[in-house]
C-alpha cells in the first residue's frame, strides 16, 4: 500500500518552528531588556533601538514568565526540528523511529518540568515534602543542565543526520533526492545558527536563598559577540523561510507521484475487465472461422493457400489473445525466500539460447553478496524475459555489438536490478507512458503493448518499483525490491 501524502499536515513542523523561534527570541529580547548586564549590549544582539529598548523595560511581565516562555519555546523548537525530519521520512523509517519519538517527547517534557521556574522553587524552598541541601541542589542542576545542552544539541544534529542518512539507504526518484538534500542543507544551517545564538536554552535562570527568602535571575547566556551578530537573527528567518518552501515542494512532489500511481493502477483496473471480455468474445469467434477453414481444407484435393493463410492468420491472434488474457488476469504470487542473484542468474540462463539466436550477448556477473527477497521466482523470471524480449526486439537493426547487461546492486534497505543494452534507446513520445497498458514502440500487429504493464504489476505486487530512462548505451531498465526484513512495509 502506498504511502498517503498531506501538504497541510507535514507543513505543521514548520510552524512550530516559525512560532517557537519567534517566540524564544521575543522572550530573550525583554529578558535581556529587563536584565542591566545587558544594558549596553542588547542592540548588539537584536539590533533595537533605544526608544524600543526603553519600552520592552516597563513591559508588565515577569522575568519568570520570560524564563517560561524561553524554555517552552526553546522545547518547541527543537521538537518541532525532529517533527520535520519524521513527516519526511518513509513508513518503514516511521516504524522503526517510533520509539525514538516516545523518548524524545519524554525527553523534553522533562526539561519542561525540571526548569520551570515554580517546580524549582517549589522543591528548592521544601514545599513538595523534603528539603534538599542547597549545595548538592545547585551540583545536582549544574550537571542536569550540562547533559541537557548536549542532549539537545545532539538532538538537533540527529534530525539532520537521519534525513542524510535515508539518502544513502536507497536511491529514489532524482526531483525528490534534490529537493530532499536541499531540506538537508537547510535544515543544517537552520540548526547550527539557532544553537549558537540559543544554546544554554532551557534554563531556569534562578538564584535562591532560603535563609532570607532572596529569589532573583541569571543573566541569559548569549554567544561571545562577534561582528554581524545582528545578522544571525534575519539568516535564521531566512532559512525558515526556504526550509518552508523546500518542504512545500517536497511534499506537492510526493503526492503528485502518489495521483500518478493511484492513476496507472485505475487504468490497470479497467483494462483488465475490457481486455479479458474482448478475449473471450474474439477467441469463440476465432474458433469457428479456424474451424471452417479446416474443413474447407479437408475437402481440397490440394491445400489451398488463401485457406492456409486465414487459418495462419487466426491462430497467430488466437495466441496473441491467449497472451492478453494471461498478462491481464489477476496476479497471485507464490512467494518464498529467495536469493535474488540466483533467481536472475536462472532467468539469464533460461533466456541465453533464445538472445545468441538473435545474435545478442547478455552478460550477468553474479554477487558474492547475499540478496534475501520475499518474490515469486516464476513471475519475477517473467519479468526478466519479457525485459530481454523488449532488448532483443530493439536490437534487431542495430549493426554494432548487441548486448544485454544485468547488474545487481545491494543497499541497506532494498535491492536494484538493472538492465542496460545497446539498441536505440527509449522514444521522447513515449518514455513517460511506457509501462502503461496498449503502449508500443513495435508493430501493433506482433506487439500490443502488455507486456511492460505487466512487468510494472508484477513488481508493485512485490511491493517494489520498475522505472526505465535512457543510458550511455542505450535503455536502463532499474527494478527495486525490498530486502526481507522490509517487506510489509515497502513503499
Amino acid at each position: 500500500m502506498k504511502e498517503k501524502t498531506n501538504v497541510r499536515e507535514a507543513l505543521v513542523p514548520l510552524l512550530i518552528l516559525f512560532a517557537s523561534f519567534i517566540g524564544v527570541t521575543l522572550c530573550s529580547m525583554i529578558f535581556m531588556a529587563k536584565d542591566n548586564n545587558y544594558d549596553n549590549m542588547i542592540n548588539q544582539y537584536f539590533n533595537i533601538s533605544k526608544e524600543l529598548y526603553g519600552k520592552l523595560i516597563y513591559l508588565h511581565i515577569s522575568k519568570g514568565a520570560l524564563v517560561n516562555g524561553m524554555n517552552l519555546c526553546s522545547l518547541a523548537f527543537l521538537f518541532g526540528n525532529f517533527m520535520l525530519v519524521w513527516e519526511i521520512s518513509s513508513a518503514k523509517e516511521k516504524k522503526r523511529r517510533k520509539g525514538l519519538l516516545a523518548a524524545a517527547s519524554v525527553y523534553l517534557l522533562l526539561q519542561a518540568v525540571v526548569y520551570n521556574t515554580v517546580f524549582q522553587r517549589l522543591l528548592y524552598f521544601g514545599k513538595m515534602g523534603f528539603l534538599p541541601d542547597p549545595r548538592i541542589f545547585r551540583k545536582i542542576y549544574g550537571g542536569f543542565h550540562y547533559v541537557t545542552v548536549i542532549g539537545n544539541f545532539l538532538m538537533l544534529i540527529m534530525g539532520c543526520g537521519f534525513i542524510f542518512l535515508s539518502d544513502l539507504h536507497k536511491k529514489q526518484i532524482p526531483e525528490l533526492l534534490r529537493v530532499k538534500r536541499a531540506i538537508f542543507l537547510t535544515q543544517i544551517s537552520l540548526a547550527g545558527l539557532y544553537f549558537y545564538m540559543f544554546f544554554s536554552l532551557p534554563d531556569s535562570f534562578l538564584w535562591m536563598s532560603r535563609s532570607t527568602g532572596y529569589i532573583s535571575y541569571h543573566s541569559l547566556k548569549m554567544a561571545p559577540y562577534v561582528g554581524g551578530m545582528r545578522a544571525v537573527i534575519w539568516l535564521i528567518l531566512l532559512f525558515l523561510i526556504i526550509l518552508f518552501y523546500n518542504m512545500y515542494r517536497y511534499q506537492l512532489m510526493r503526492e503528485r507521484v502518489s495521483q500518478e500511481e493511484y492513476v496507472f493502477s485505475s487504468i490497470i483496473a479497467s483494462s483488465e475487465i475490457s481486455t479479458r471480455a474482448f478475449s473471450h468474445y474474439v477467441k469463440n469467434e476465432l474458433l469457428g472461422i479456424m474451424a471452417e477453414a479446416e474443413t474447407l481444407l479437408a475437402k481440397e484435393k490440394e491445400p489451398v493457400k488463401e485457406l492456409e493463410n486465414i487459418q495462419k492468420s487466426c491462430q497467430e491472434v488466437y495466441d496473441r489473445l491467449n497472451e492478453l488474457q494471461k498478462n491481464s488476469s489477476r496476479i497471485v504470487l507464490n512467494q518464498s525466500r529467495q536469493n535474488l542473484a540466483e533467481v536472475i542468474q536462472s532467468a539469464v540462463e533460461e533466456n541465453k539460447a533464445m538472445m545468441e539466436k538473435a545474435g545478442c550477448q547478455i552478460l550477468y556477473e553474479k554477487p558474492s553478496k547475499k540478496a534475501e527477497v520475499f518474490l515469486d521466482p516464476g513471475y519475477m523470471k517473467e519479468v526478466f524475459r519479457n525485459i530481454f524480449c523488449n532488448a532483443m526486439e530493439a536490437m534487431e537493426e542495430s549493426l554494432g555489438e548487441k548486448k544485454v547487461f544485468v547488474e545487481l546492486k545491494v543497499y541497506d534497505e532494498e535491492v536494484e536490478i538493472i538492465i542496460k543494452d545497446t539498441g536505440p534507446g527509449l522514444s521522447e513520445n513515449i518514455s513517460n507512458r511506457l509501462f502503461n497498458p496498449f503502449v508500443s514502440t513495435k508493430s501493433t500487429k506482433q506487439n500490443w503493448g502488455i507486456g511492460l504493464s505487466f512487468c510494472r504489476r508484477i513488481i508493485i505486487s512485490h511491493r517494489g518499483r520498475i522505472t526505465a530512462e535512457n543510458g550511455e548505451l542505450g535503455a536502463e531498465f532499474h527494478i527495486y525490491l525490498p530486502l526481507i526484513g522490509e517487506v510489509s512495509d515497502g513503499k
